[in-house]
């Protein structure tokens, strides 16, 4: 997975930031606001991972920036707190005596016997007691505290993480056997085309003709090298192409779906033969197929979790589509609707009502929630909340005499000329 720097240029309504490259036009996106820090601004610079997918580039998480260090890091030594000799002596004791020895290890064995009886007799003080000898109130609150363990098992297993999707792993039989038919001194320059492609094989000869240039020695000849390498980079990236094609048919019903629609994207322009061609056209029908399989489920798991009364979940899946853009039918978004408007009643803890806000802002039904009623002298953590997805919902803002706050204008850097 790829890590570049992006630049935040503009939040818009729904929660979701626009990006470019730093420094640059091109390439340019769009990445969800849950994956940036609650303090970020337009014209921020962070690293992020990204795939390739049909709809463009996908962010799929945001790396934390790396705080510089200037002083080096030390050790610091902590003493015990108390003062002592600055030189101290340890006079090694002489041969004991056998009678000596002998009465220490009576000693010690005595000590032991006594020890292991005071052990047995404290275990023997500890039994269980039965269900015959408990009393009633005893009873009831064994029965109770058995009661609240497994409530509180189930609702973990409810509410456990899901599992990490099924990443692609291809092989490299196709990958190996290209090389294996480049001559024997072109090899190593067909291995760094499949690793890093031709603009990774830029960067290193630059930086060999560098440290060529500091040791005066001849320079690479970047032109021939590099014409070359567009000769045979459309036979690598195919052959590139055919190892992971292949693992994406074994795994079609598995395979994480940015995977499937990365490679199903590459097809137009590395599936060259006919062998290749008929193989782009089943991971076409496989990923369709896929994508409708996906879509129900999905849209299974968001009517379960409305009737099971578990609002937050409900909210959080609608954002949360198998393919982007997919609607939800109208019946289900007024029932989102309905539960969303129930949730936010004065009744509701405060607490409550901000987790319901986040999950609102980034559901499909932040425009329709029209809250019953707010909590009475609202805190400040609240009216934080409320503040900061004003502009995403501005009739839930309005009831907190809250007015959206327009973004501060982003700040290009310069670019290096």
């Amino acid at each position: 997975m790829p890590r570049i720097e992006v630049e935040l240029t503009s939040c818009r309504e729904d929660g979701e930031w626009t990006w470019r490259a730093a420094g640059a036009r091109e390439p340019r996106g769009i990445l969800s606001g849950e994956l940036l820090s609650k303090d970020a601004t337009p014209g921020d610079v962070v690293t992020v991972e990204a795939t390739q997918d049909i709809d463009g580039i996908l962010v799929t998480s945001v790396l934390p920036n790396k705080e510089s260090r200037q002083e080096p890091e030390l050790l610091q030594i902590i003493g015990s707190g108390t003062k002592a000799p600055e030189v101290t002596t340890n006079l090694k004791k002489g041969k004991q005596s056998r009678k000596s020895r002998e009465k220490r290890s009576h000693k010690e064995s005595d000590r032991n016997f006594k020890k292991d009886n005071n052990k047995n007799r404290k275990s023997k003080d500890r039994k269980k007691p039965n269900k015959e000898s408990m009393s009633h109130s005893s009873r009831k609150a064994t029965a109770f505290r058995n009661e609240e363990e497994s409530k509180k098992a189930k609702h973990l297993q409810k509410n456990r993480p899901p599992r990490r999707k099924t990443r692609l792993k291809a092989k490299r039989n196709h990958r190996k056997e290209a090389i294996s038919q480049l001559p024997e001194e072109q090899r190593r320059l067909g291995e760094l085309l499949l690793q890093s492609g031709v603009p990774g094989l830029r960067s290193a000869i630059k930086e060999q003709n560098l440290i060529a240039r500091e040791k005066s020695e001849p320079e690479i000849p970047e032109d021939i090298l590099l014409d070359f390498a567009e000769k045979i980079n459309p036979g690598l990236r195919a052959a590139d192409w055919l190892d992971k094609a292949e693992a994406a048919i074994i795994g079609i019903d598995k395979v994480d779906l940015r995977d499937l629609r990365s490679v199903v994207v590459a097809s137009e322009s590395s599936a060259r033969s006919n062998e290749a061609r008929d193989l782009a056209e089943k991971l076409k029908e496989g990923l369709g197929t896929r994508l409708a399989k996906e879509h129900e489920k999905w849209i299974n798991e968001i009517e379960k979790a409305i009737t099971e009364g578990r609002t937050v979940r409900a909210l959080r899946l609608s954002s949360r589509p198998p393919k982007a853009g997919a609607p939800l039918p109208e019946p289900i978004l007024a029932r989102l609707t309905d539960i969303a408007n129930s949730g936010l009643s004065p009744e509701v803890n405060q607490g409550r009502w901000a987790t319901l806000i986040e999950a609102i802002v980034v559901s499909p039904v932040r425009v329709r929630v029209k809250p019953q009623g707010i909590p009475k002298n609202p805190g400040n953590e609240l009216t934080k909340i409320v503040q900061r997805f004003a502009s995403q919902v501005p009739q839930i803002a309005s009831l907190f005499d809250l007015q959206p706050t327009t973004p501060k204008k982003s700040q290009k850097p310069k670019t290096k000329s």
